[in-house]
């Protein structure tokens, strides 16, 4: 017991000397998970709900430590728990846009806080490099999100969904490979 709370006050004492920054991209870690959450069709008792609440008992783990595999877990619980929760039937388009939109900025936003330590300030190169993926990812998105607008489900068979994702990830890694030059 006296391990753990000398554990505590170490966290204690290492949050009181994060910068601002640091304390608003580990929020951004649990906003993240938390909204890829309650976009969830299943938070029960089935097999999509426990993956769901799996993925968001991450979260926390996500925003404290980042380097660790929490963030993983969030990624592909929520991934799970999406494709079990709608099993046979074609999810909404708006919503499947705005999860991987949620999704990738957990994702970035989880590898540019495990990039530095806790109580250090971003470096500008580090920060500039990380909004290189950050804008080109949005951006696919943006405008995957642009083309569903106004559709309510997607009337494509699931083979050609994993073919429109593939698509959309190409894309943003295009616009990477293109920037990185």
């Amino acid at each position: 017991m006296n391990g753990l709370l000398v554990g505590w006050r170490a966290g204690l004492r290492t949050f009181r000397a994060m910068p601002a920054v640091q304390v608003a991209l580990r929020g951004l870690l649990v906003l993240t998970g938390v909204v890829a959450f309650a976009l969830q069709p299943d938070r029960g008792v089935t097999l999509a709900g426990v993956a769901a609440w799996f993925a968001l008992l991450a979260v926390p783990v996500a925003a404290v430590r980042p380097t660790s595999d929490a963030s993983t877990v969030v990624l592909g619980g929520t991934g799970v728990a999406w494709v079990i929760g709608y099993g046979g039937h074609l999810p909404p388009a708006a919503a499947t846009v705005l999860l991987g939109a949620v999704l990738y900025l957990h994702h970035v936003a989880a590898s540019f806080a495990a990039a530095m330590p806790p109580t250090a300030m971003p470096d500008r190169r580090l920060a500039a490099r990380w909004s290189v993926p950050l804008l080109a990812g949005l951006t696919a998105l943006g405008a995957a999100a642009v083309t569903a607008y106004g559709t309510h489900e997607l009337p494509l068979s699931p083979v050609l969904q994993i073919a429109g994702l593939a698509g959309v990830l190409a894309a943003a890694g295009l616009l990477v490979l293109l920037t990185r030059r």
